[in-house]
């Protein structure tokens, strides 16, 4: 029987680390912010919309409230002379009553974020582009930065069909189970007038500790 662990989560404190960053000393602190946590990461994404962020790192201390948005459109976020961050800090105090620092931060390399790259398919196929010429480009994207691996799967009902089925296409070996791989991982779904389609990206970005050596039965000392 099958377990199906989510790739980054299986990493962290190995290769990853927590997008929540806060500690509490009581069960009612942990429970107002992990609320907190929740509705924050909600209403930003909301607000932003397809700013295409590619995650949010929420920092909490009991009197500092710190919101990191990692980003491929910097201009999106900040607009001019940071209008529409400043909005956003005014709309957050009024909405929850507390003073948030926002930081946003350009990611060098978006087509390595798993979540850009799978907003990146939503708008094409709700445009009414075929998925597989979608999915291909994709992987011809995010491949010309040399990645470890791609893995691409897109489901439900392809092609107007009633039965629904699933499609994955990668390129290079899949070693999910290697915990030295940074992995990023994203799923989601693109809204179409046909129903909906399901889609799952991953993309290895580069072994970040090397390989240890594995000693023969002659080196083993019993």
């Amino acid at each position: 029987m099958w377990h199906k662990v989510h790739p980054v989560w299986f990493r962290v404190w190995i290769t990853r680390s927590w997008w929540s960053e806060w500690f509490a000393i009581n069960d009612w602190q942990a429970k107002s912010f992990f609320l907190l946590d929740i509705q924050l990461r909600k209403y930003i994404e909301e607000y932003y919309g397809k700013a295409w962020l590619a995650k949010v790192v929420v920092r909490q201390t009991k009197s500092d409230i710190e919101v990191i948005l990692f980003t491929s459109k910097i201009a999106a976020i900040t607009w001019k002379d940071n209008i529409t961050i400043n909005k956003l800090h005014e709309n957050i105090r009024k909405k929850f009553g507390v003073s948030v620092v926002l930081t946003p931060k350009l990611l060098k390399t978006p087509e390595l974020s798993a979540k850009i790259m799978a907003e990146f398919m939503v708008s094409q196929i709700e445009n009414r582009s075929p998925f597989r010429k979608v999915a291909k480009n994709t992987i011809q994207k995010i491949m010309e930065k040399k990645p470890l691996w791609v893995k691409i799967k897109v489901s439900w009902r392809l092609w107007w069909v009633d039965i629904a089925r699933s499609e994955t296409y990668s390129e290079w070996r899949i070693p999910l189970q290697t915990l030295r791989v940074d992995v990023d991982y994203c799923e989601t779904v693109a809204m179409t007038k046909y129903g909906i389609i399901g889609i799952k990206v991953w993309i290895a970005k580069s072994e970040l500790f090397a390989k240890t050596k594995q000693l023969s039965k002659k080196e083993v000392i019993l």
